[in-house]
């Protein structure tokens, strides 16, 4: 009888381990995936991501470069990464590590946070970015993060 409970025993703690194993792999290959997509798939991800650090115009009705489906997309990557991370798909610190700093970058551009409000308010869609906002607020209080944000907050105003 004993041997029988630590045989079951054995195979549901076997089976935890396995699990959590193939949790881990799962989240590996997602991020991958996203890093490549992010990175390399998608060339209007790295022209805004251009734009941000060096202090652009984003939308084209303020004399950006960028429509808003363009730049809808770039936010909604992130806010698919604050989902991710909301539902316990993806790691905070995993998402930081990967996309924190352009995480920060976005949040802290004033013409992002005003084209998010703009949607959220004389859209009239409340919840628009809001899982990125708050991962961003997440990342961002993580006190190695300080430094990043302080050369976001002032960066494009030493510039103009």
């Amino acid at each position: 009888m004993l041997l029988t409970l630590l045989g079951m025993l054995g195979s549901v703690i076997g089976f935890c381990v396995a699990q959590t194993t193939t949790q881990k792999t799962e989240m590996i290959r997602l991020t991958r995936d996203l890093g490549e997509e992010f990175n390399d798939s998608d060339q209007i991800f790295r022209k805004i991501r251009m734009s941000i650090e060096r202090c652009e115009k984003l939308y084209n009705k303020w004399e950006g470069k960028y429509d808003n489906d363009q730049i809808n997309r770039y936010l909604n990557f992130f806010d698919a990464l604050g989902y991710y991370e909301r539902q316990g798909i993806l790691d905070y610190k995993v998402i930081d590590h990967m996309f924190g700093a352009y995480i920060i970058e976005a949040y802290e551009y004033n013409e992002i946070r005003r084209y998010i409000e703009g949607t959220q308010t004389k859209g009239k869609q409340k919840e628009a970015a809001s899982d990125f906002q708050n991962l961003a607020k997440k990342i961002e209080s993580l006190p190695e993060r300080n430094e990043l944000i302080e050369l976001a907050r002032r960066g494009c105003s030493e510039k103009n």
